[in-house]
């Protein structure tokens, strides 16, 4: 797993104001025993809870292919959400608002 800040020329893009704090994330599981078993949604869960307690930061967004579907269904289990196809229609953009209220 990993998290990166999303720069500001990334956050025009995409069509975010430069005033967010973004964060963007990557997972993967290696080991193909592991999957179908919930233990990727479980490790972006607690991802998501580690990156939301900066009370600066406003999104965080990936960018999984169209055709991997586990994973998609995987991030929206976890309050992801598609917002656009980007990389020439290969992949979605999807993110997930923190919640400040």
């Amino acid at each position: 797993m990993q998290r990166y800040l999303i720069n500001d020329e990334q956050k025009e893009t995409l069509g975010y104001p430069v005033n967010f704090i973004i964060f963007g994330i990557d997972q993967f599981i290696g080991y193909p025993e592991l999957f179908n078993k919930g233990v990727g949604t479980r490790m972006i869960k607690l991802f998501i809870e580690d990156i939301a307690r900066d009370k600066e930061v406003n999104r965080i967004i990936l960018d999984p292919a169209v055709a991997n579907l586990r994973a998609i269904r995987a991030y929206e289990k976890c309050g992801f959400q598609k917002v656009k196809k980007i990389n020439e229609d290969t992949c979605w953009m999807m993110e997930y608002t923190i919640d400040r209220s």
